[in-house]
This record gives structure tokens, sequence and C-alpha cells, in this order.
């Protein structure tokens, strides 16, 4: 099988926020994949697809990556390069793990990136990694954003899947809520036990 432990040790090293905002996305993208009933590997096929998805930003410079203000059109475009780049740091992987990683930007209008993908063109992996992905950078220290609330990154993310707008898919991003409101009950469950 592949050595993702190699991979996520680059990451570690390469951005330490970058790496554990990729394990917070598996962590979702997994508890989204149980209730979805994924079998085992399926389950893990996605979570992996999560701890990588952002594994292109081993490429760019860290000038660029950890820049403690909003980016420039210019920088921008070089982020949004991360996703070409997976193909080159993981080349001998699966293909299907690499298009499925290449496309957690892309939007189901059509809007997203690297090949502005629409509706059902994108896998739907993508589309869950899509909706966590965007959920922890919300709701996550950023230097170039400010914080969300859980309930303001739900209601935002609703918002883009609704009422005109089709970026997320409405499903997942209510199936997110769901397992995430059951996760905290457990935890706090667990915590008073």
């Amino acid at each position: 099988m592949y050595n993702i432990d190699y991979y996520l040790s680059l990451l570690k090293k390469k951005d330490l926020n970058t790496y554990y905002h990729s394990v917070r996305v598996a962590h979702y993208s997994y508890l989204m994949g149980k209730q979805l009933k994924y079998t085992n590997e399926q389950l893990s096929f996605l979570v992996i697809s999560a701890l990588l998805h952002d594994i292109g930003k081993l490429y760019i410079p860290n000038s660029i990556l950890k820049k403690p203000n909003k980016l420039s059109n210019q920088e921008f475009l070089e982020i949004k390069k991360h996703t070409l780049y997976v193909r080159k740091i993981l080349k001998n992987w699966d293909s299907r793990l690499l298009n499925v990683i290449a496309t957690h930007h892309e939007r189901l209008d059509g809007s997203g990136y690297p090949y502005h993908r629409s509706g059902y063109s994108i896998p739907y992996y993508s589309q869950i990694l899509a909706v966590t992905d965007s959920f922890d950078a919300m709701t996550s220290n950023r230097n170039y954003n400010q914080i969300k609330s859980y309930y303001e990154a739900i209601y935002d993310l609703w918002n883009c899947s609704t009422q005109g707008h089709n970026l997320y898919n409405y499903n997942l991003v209510s199936l997110l809520n769901q397992v995430l409101c059951t996760d905290n009950q457990q935890k706090i469950k667990h915590y008073s036990a």
C-alpha cells in the first residue's frame, strides 16, 4: 500500500497548520462516510483522500503559504496550483485517488478550480472533501481570515448550497451538520461519564 505517514510527515514539517487541518478534514470526512454506511474500503479511500487533500502545498513557497495577511491575486493563483501539484507528488498512486484530491476545490456550479467541473462530473468523494475542507477552513485559525463559529460556518455552507448558490451539495452540508452534532454529543457524554 501507500506510505501515507511519509507524506504526512513532510506536510507536518512544511506547515503544521496545514497538517492539523488535514487531520481534522479526515475526521469530519470519516464521520460522514460512516453515516453514509461506506464499506471499510470506501472509508479508507475517503480518509486517505482527506489526509492528503492539501499535499500539493508542499510545492507552495512558505512566503505565500504562511503569509500573515490576505493574499494578492497572483499569490492566490499560486495557492490554487496545489490541486495540480498532487499529480507530481503522488504520481504513481491510484489515478482515482489523485482525481478526488485534485478536484476537492471544484464547485457544483462550475466556479471551482482547477478544471471548472460542475455537477455530477465532480466525484462524490470530492464533494465530501469540499464541504469538510471549507468547514474546517472557516472554523480554524488562519492568518488571513476571521474564525467563524460552528453555527456561522454551517449557515454559510447552507447559503452556498441553496438560495441560487450551487457551490456545495446541500445533502452533504446537512449530513456534516448532523454528524458534528452527534459527535459533539458523544464527546460530552464521554467527558461527563
